[in-house]
């Protein structure tokens, strides 16, 4: 009687009746509890009436954390206080990351929360059995989710109060502040705010948000769960009945299906998938961010609470500190779990298709379509931060035993548009007029910074004549040696061998891209040409694809020029730092069969080294990456057209598309013989076409850039190593400075090779997908659905950068070489010792 007037008493509350519906969905329910916790601090992405209390409230947080990072870099003495501090602030930056998450993405989270409120399927639809099994497991998350609240709120109240039994005055968080903090009432406000940042905001932005994502990937789950269920019915004579209670549900559009009841069935069911399919894609466009946040938090939690345990000796404080270990590890296992059992019931979709009745009756268009439903279930729906983590047992087992372990042991939408204003004021010069087609284009205009770069050392692939390109590479190799003569007669310790070693990186991998430009040149030029006249312009298909791809271009436009600028800074500072310094000095220790300190020997080598370091060299690798960096984008920019079109397929928007790209210069298709469906097939040989044009020319760019990326790698890997030792051994400030912005561009240079490879990577086989939410379905047109089933299985295989097969260019494949990197350097640190 007391549990029954107390479920009374909470329907009357306001909150429980403006969600009297979904209360009773045996699913739906789950995502009242991130509605009640982020309703204490008005977050809740539905509710935009508290802007102004919420930007305030992100603010001073956002000190909050200023203050626990300004004390791990000024404070944190040693080993010990570091790990407590750097504890503190990853708990502040989770909180304020998933706070801020919250308010940004509200737009994108109240559009997923109202599709799983009025669009997905009630849970009782396929009856009460599969009903029961979706509350069972409904009960089992509420349940985990009310015990983690509860011991959320014990462990946070403890980790408040112990500062006050403690002797002297301390904070529950590790800050610092520029007065002291430790006079009243000061040091009262401050406690007061940091408790209340414990109390209120920790609890309801962390738990909030998670159980945000726990319940929209239990939703998923579930209307996977009655999708199978109503799959399976296709042929089974129950359809009608099924159909009928389906039609009721907002969003299905039944009405338009014709044809018998099995197809009418079967396309609601497609439908349904396609729905589902486009909702996990903006969960993880939406849910990124804090899927990174939350491995970084998670890593790093784990990390310093593992360390402590190790070193602590008071008892209580390894209770305490055992207590954060496994609150992390749970925060993490949860995430995983629900990922997990998103993807495992995604997959379960071709399962079921396979189930159904398919066999008892000869219609042949459903049997294909059901064909295909299961070809593209088979491709797994997952939870990632951005493709660097997929968030499943898998993972959960490779962070926390590898990685947690490994670091206990040896002790990643606001971008400027500044580039684009600098082409509006260019439209005045000569060279824009020649080249206004390509820099009105979204995202042909990139090609035109490695294209004035390489014209400066008559590398351009499109210019006739290549004697300065020769002369300069000549000049190039002469250097190289004079490098590796000095190595082998006046180097006699590490430091210098290491120096000497850096520079012969640079002007190896320099001479390498030059070699490159100038060897392949006829299959470059050919490329080049490709891009130029036979892509797809970004506006084919209307002003949102366009500006989609525009501000992809812009960013990668925007890291050219900042990527250059730094280069340039940095080629100066490494010029200017010997000349400034007592006594005749050289920017590159080299050996020559002469005296290179006496006039004018000095000022000749002088120049020259200025001459390479500065216009060759940088000229050389710049205008190479960026080339590199250019045709991925632009192929990105082909594969995200490609994905538009090809879902025109079937919607009777065939004709005017296809007259559209008839008439683009460059595009040169033969009719199809002439039969039903005539249009949609046209389409259809046009967008396969330009698939296999695009696949034989990352064949070809693979093939040309192969060898470059090779010695990229080993160079790349040198470098940092080299540097990371000299980091540890160097004790004058401006050489350490020196040494860092080195260590940094090389990263920087492999990351801008693995983002770009990777998005391409992504685009290739997201074509699969956006192939399948093609309508179809609608037709009987058996021929098309057999070519379409052939693209997607293609697609299937993702299109990658590589060294000849050797090494992979994506952000896993960055993280593997820096993880190398790390090895090799202990391995010479430890040499050296």
């Amino acid at each position: 009687m007391a549990s029954g007037s107390t479920f009374a008493l909470l329907r009357r509350l306001e909150i429980f009746q403006k969600n009297a519906e979904i209360m009773k969905d045996g699913a739906k329910y789950t995502l009242m509890f991130s509605q009640i916790l982020t309703n204490v601090i008005k977050i809740w992405p539905e509710d935009r009436n508290y802007k102004i209390f919420n930007v305030t409230l992100m603010l001073v947080c956002t000190i909050h954390v200023l203050a626990c990072f300004t004390f791990l870099t000024l404070s944190a003495r040693d080993i010990n206080t570091f790990t407590k501090a750097v504890a503190a602030t990853e708990g502040a930056t989770q909180t304020v990351g998933k706070l801020i998450a919250l308010y940004h993405k509200s737009v994108e989270l109240t559009a997923l929360i109202k599709i799983i409120r009025y669009e997905f399927w009630p849970s009782d639809i396929m009856g009460s059995k599969t009903d029961r099994k979706i509350r069972k497991d409904a009960n089992i998350l509420s349940t985990l989710v009310l015990t983690t609240l509860v011991t959320s709120i014990a462990f946070l109240t403890l980790s408040t109060m112990l500062p006050l039994v403690k002797p002297g005055r301390q904070l529950p968080y590790s800050s610092w502040y520029p007065f002291d903090w430790t006079v009243t009432p000061a040091y009262q406000i401050i406690y007061s705010f940091q408790a209340y940042f414990n109390a209120f905001v920790d609890i309801s932005a962390v738990l909030g948000y998670d159980n945000l994502f726990y319940s929209v990937c239990f939703n998923c789950t579930a209307q996977f769960r009655l999708l199978c269920e109503a799959v399976r019915l296709v042929g089974s004579g129950k359809e009608g009945e099924v159909i009928e209670r389906l039609s009721k549900i907002p969003g299905i559009v039944e009405d338009t299906v014709v044809g018998d009841p099995e197809r009418r069935l079967l396309v609601i069911c497609v439908r349904h998938h396609q729905k589902l399919i486009k909702m996990s894609n903006d969960m993880n466009k939406t849910f990124g961010n804090g899927h990174l946040v939350q491995l970084f938090a998670s890593a790093v939690g784990i990390c310093t609470a593992c360390y402590s345990v190790t070193i602590e000796t008071n008892f209580n404080a390894i209770a305490y500190l055992i207590v954060l270990y496994f609150a992390h590890i749970y925060q993490l296992f949860t995430y995983c779990t629900v990922s997990n059992e998103l993807s495992y019931w995604s997959s379960c979709v071709s399962i079921a298709a396979y189930e159904s009745f398919w066999y008892k009756k000869e219609y042949a268009d459903i049997k294909l379509c059901l064909w295909i439903l299961m070809m593209r279930s088979q491709d797994t729906i997952t939870m990632n931060a951005f493709g660097l983590f997929e968030l499943n047992y898998a993972s959960f087992v490779t962070v926390n035993i590898k990685y947690e372990v490994s670091t206990v042991t040896c002790k990643r939408e606001h971008i400027n548009n500044r580039p684009m204003m600098i082409l509006q004021r260019i439209k005045e010069f000569k060279f824009y007029r020649d080249n206004c087609e390509i820099f009105e284009d979204g995202a042909k205009h990139i090609i035109i910074v490695p294209r004035i770069l390489a014209t400066l050392g008559n590398l351009w692939p499109q210019n006739k004549t290549r004697i300065i390109a020769f002369l300069f590479i000549s000049i190039s190799f002469i250097h190289e040696l004079s490098l590796i003569a000095n190595i082998c007669v006046n180097i006699s310790d590490l430091d210098s061998f290491l120096t000497s070693v850096s520079s012969l990186a640079i002007g190896v991998q320099s001479m390498s891209k030059g070699i490159t430009f100038v060897y392949n040149s006829s299959q470059l030029k050919r490329l080049v040409e490709i891009l130029l006249d036979e892509f797809w312009p970004s506006d084919l298909v209307g002003r949102e694809t366009d500006a989609k791809i525009r501000k992809d271009s812009s960013k990668q436009l925007f890291v050219f020029i900042m990527q250059y600028v730094l280069s340039t800074a940095f080629v100066l500072m490494y010029i200017i730092i010997p000349i400034a310094k007592s006594g005749r000095q050289l920017p590159h220790s080299s050996w020559y069969p002469f005296d290179v300190l006496k006039s004018p020997a000095y000022e000749i080598l002088i120049l020259l080294q200025l001459l390479l370091t500065s216009y060759v060299f940088q000229n050389c690798v710049c205008s190479y990456d960026f080339l590199f960096c250019a045709f991925c984008g632009n192929m990105v920019a082909q594969f995200k057209l490609l994905c538009e079109v090809i879902k025109m397929i079937g919607s009777g928007m065939e004709g005017e598309i296809i007259r559209i790209l008839l008439g683009i210069p460059g595009v040169r298709y033969r009719p199809v013989i002439e039969k039903i469906d005539e249009e949609e097939r046209k389409l259809l040989v046009i967008c396969i076409n330009h698939h296999q044009k695009l696949i034989r020319m990352s064949q070809e760019i693979n093939e040309i850039f192969g060898t470059g990326f090779l010695i990229q790698l080993s160079f790349i890997i040198m470098s940092i190593c080299t540097t990371c030792y000299k980091l540890t051994t160097e004790t004058n400030l401006n050489n350490l400075a020196f040494s860092i912005s080195f260590c940094m561009a090389h990263i920087a240079q492999l990351l801008l090779y693995s983002a770009v490879s990777s998005e391409l990577s992504h685009w290739s086989v997201y074509f699969a997908q956006e192939a399948f939410k093609s309508q179809w379905y609608e037709k009987e047109y058996t021929d098309i659905r057999k070519c379409l089933s052939i693209v997607i299985m293609r697609s299937q295989t993702a299109i990658s950068m590589n060294t000849f097969g050797l090494y992979e260019l994506n952000y896993a494949s960055f993280l593997t070489a820096m993880r190398f990197t790390f090895s090799l350097y202990t391995f010479l640190n430890q040499m050296a010792k």
